[in-house]
C-alpha cells in the first residue's frame, strides 16, 4: 500500500515487503512536502488530531515539528481580499490555537520527564561516588 504524506517535511519513499517491513528493498529520492494555502486548514486539523492522539507518548515531538513547519511555510495569498481571507482562515485560526494548547502540554510533559531524568541521574551519580569511596 502507498500512504501519501499529510504533513510537511522531507520524505523518502521506501519499498518493502508488507510482511517484512524491516527490510528495505529500495528507496527513492528525497521529496520536500509543502502545504499550500488551500490545504492549510486541513493540515492544521490533521496535526491537531495527531497531538490529541499522542496520549501514549505525551513527549512525542513529531506533531510539534509538523506544526512548526506548517506555520513557517504558510504565506497569505496577496490577491485575496481582506474579508474573504478572514472568513477562510477563521477555522484555521481555531485549529492553530488548538495546536498551540496541545503543544504546551507536550512541552510540559517534556519538562517533567527531564526533571525525572535529572533526579535518576543524580541518584546514579551518588551511587557511583559512594562505590568509589569504598
Amino acid at each position: 500500500p502507498f500512504f501519501s504524506p499529510r504533513t510537511p517535511g522531507h520524505v523518502v519513499l521506501r519499498l518493502y515487503w508488507q510482511d517484512e517491513p524491516l527490510y528495505t528493498l529500495a528507496t527513492g529520492p528525497t521529496l520536500n512536502v509543502r502545504v499550500t494555502e488551500k490545504d492549510f486548514e486541513s493540515s492544521i486539523r490533521f496535526i491537531l488530531s495527531n497531538f490529541k492522539a499522542k496520549k501514549v507518548n505525551p513527549t512525542s515531538l513529531s506533531s510539534l515539528n509538523s506544526l512548526a513547519l506548517v506555520l513557517e511555510q504558510f504565506q497569505l495569498p496577496p490577491s485575496m481580499q481582506q474579508q474573504r481571507m478572514a472568513q477562510q482562515l477563521e477555522g484555521a485560526g481555531r485549529g492553530v490555537w488548538g495546536c498551540i494548547c496541545e503543544a504546551r502540554k507536550v512541552l510540559d510533559a517534556c519538562a517533567s520527564e527531564y526533571q525525572k531524568t535529572i533526579v535518576k541521574l543524580q541518584k546514579l551519580d551518588d551511587s557511583v561516588e559512594e562505590l568509589k569511596a569504598t
